[in-house]
């Protein structure tokens, strides 16, 4: 099982996105994780380009636009410990994931961090 799932958000915002992905695949980390996109009724080929840039990714595709309601298409699929939802906006850096992971685990009280 993996430790987390990133779960990003998309509309029309493909290279947005594949950037995102891009970004948190460097991540240094001691932990196991997946990433699902969750297309939110795109227009454009944001899919495709997803999809062919990164096999590994779940890509969830909604027929129409619901805000972010639609993280929890990825949530209903994750199996994973530990969800951390995003806009396809986000560039991760060094060591903030295991950072927050640690806390999480150590702090089991905490719904979010």
């Amino acid at each position: 099982m993996n430790k987390a799932s990133f779960v990003i958000l998309s509309y029309n915002d493909g290279k947005t996105a594949v950037n995102a992905i891009k970004s948190i695949k460097q991540l240094k980390t001691k932990y196991n994780f997946d990433i699902f996109v969750v297309d939110n009724g795109s227009k454009d080929d944001s899919t495709k380009l997803i999809k062919k840039t990164f096999k590994d990714v779940k890509v969830i595709e909604l027929p129409k636009n619901i805000g972010t309601a639609a993280y929890d298409a990825a949530i209903k699929k994750s199996k994973s410990e530990y969800i951390f939802f995003t806009g396809c906006d986000i560039k991760l850096k060094n060591n903030m994931f295991d950072i927050l992971v640690d806390f999480l685990d150590k702090n089991p009280d905490a719904a979010q961090a």
